[in-house]
């Protein structure tokens, strides 16, 4: 379980592989964690680093400190891991995984599409889009951070109402007869900073995966064009990989 060569932060690995600890030991609602001195130990760090990652969690809610006493579960924490085999919505992968899906921050944006959203969404230059921003959280934690537009003419003046909580694939299908059937996509690494960080309200460490897809109907039109950032210490994506044998 020691930590080496790690690709982000030690504290931000090192809280990681406290989650994982605490999940594979089942650790329930108020039970002690170990020490300071045990942790470090056993994740092979300096005091300091294991220190700052129990801020991370402290900051979290997942833990607390109780002065004299020692570091204390607050609440289970929420972990998704998924196959990227399936296209699914975020509200149904939360929902799979025995978690509450909530929206915060929603907007929607009107605008002209630029040439790089014309081509993906296969418009004119002159038409115009609509995209909405929310952030999706899973038993109130930040989960997502989901930007999704589409060419507004689809909605035929059908746009969700403000407070919107669902899933934008039910809603397509329920209310617009359209069915997303598959999706291409780019996965990468990515981080916010300033007024966005704060708006999320996680700590500056936060990492997150970005999924920049394309969405197409059974015609196999072009629908959705989204960027979805999953926050990496709720998600973990998994891809089954399968070697072509000649």
């Amino acid at each position: 379980m020691k930590i080496q060569k790690p690709s982000m932060s030690l504290s931000h690995l090192a809280k990681e592989r406290l989650l994982e600890y605490i999940e594979s030991e089942k650790y329930k609602f108020n039970d002690k964690l170990p020490s300071e001195a045990q942790i470090q130990e056993m994740l092979g760090v300096s005091r300091s680093t294991v220190r700052e990652a129990l801020a991370l969690l402290e900051q979290e809610g997942i833990v607390r400190k109780i002065q004299g006493k020692g570091t204390f579960l607050a609440r289970t924490p929420v972990k998704i891991e998924d196959g990227l085999e399936e296209l699914r919505s975020t509200t149904d992968t939360i929902r799979a995984f025995g978690y509450v899906p909530g929206t915060r921050g929603y907007k929607v944006r009107r605008g002209n599409a630029d040439t790089d959203m014309q081509q993906k969404l296969n418009l004119n230059k002159d038409e115009k889009v609509l995209t909405f921003e929310r952030i999706r959280t899973a038993n109130d934690l930040v989960a997502a951070y989901c930007i999704d537009t589409f060419a507004e003419k689809i909605f035929k003046g059908k746009i969700p109402e403000p407070g919107f909580q669902g899933s934008m694939f039910e809603y397509l299908e329920q209310e617009l007869d359209i069915h997303i059937e598959y999706a291409v996509a780019e996965i990468m690494p990515a981080s916010f900073e300033g007024a966005m960080r704060e708006k999320l309200g996680l700590p500056e460490d936060t990492f997150f995966l970005l999924l920049k897809q394309i969405h197409y109907d059974r015609q196999g039109q072009p629908v959705i064009y989204s960027m979805d950032y999953y926050n990496s210490s709720i998600f973990k994506f998994i891809v089954n990989r399968k070697r072509h044998l000649r």
